[in-house]
């Protein structure tokens, strides 16, 4: 091997991690819908403006009748200080129309936010995420 191909491929490496680091990240700011890989239960995070602050929302699509447990977890960044909301249940999805769980409703300064839906049925899991303000 040749002292020019080992120092471009020294180079090289590092090029295609952060290639890749950057497809995830543009990969993230999907519309927070996530599907469980043959199985019956999608769930996304809505968000939506509301007054001064933003609202988040749990939702459900189901392929077949289910009945299953949510986790809603939300952390909140805002001039230095941090907080985290969690909500958690039941619920039953039926095919065809979106089931809602859980709402947060954050206030309006310039914070981040970090959202993570976790959906269980049957054994299974499906989990949703959906971030704004910079940070994952």
């Amino acid at each position: 091997m040749t002292e020019a191909f080992r120092n471009h491929g020294r180079r090289f490496l590092p090029l295609a991690l952060g290639l890749g680091v950057m497809v995830m990240a543009a990969q993230s700011g999907d519309d927070g819908m996530k599907a469980y890989a043959g199985g019956p239960v999608r769930c996304k995070i809505e968000v939506e403006q509301s007054g001064n602050g933003v609202e988040l929302q749990g939702v459900v699509f189901a392929s077949k009748a289910v009945r299953g447990s949510y986790e809603l977890l939300v952390t909140k960044s805002a001039g230095g200080s941090r907080s985290n909301i969690s909500q958690a249940g039941d619920f039953d999805a039926s095919p065809g129309e979106p089931t809602r769980l859980g709402i947060v409703q954050l206030g309006g300064d310039s914070g981040s936010y970090n959202a993570k839906l976790k959906v269980k049925w049957d054994g299974d899991e499906v989990v949703c995420h959906k971030s704004a303000g910079g940070w994952l």
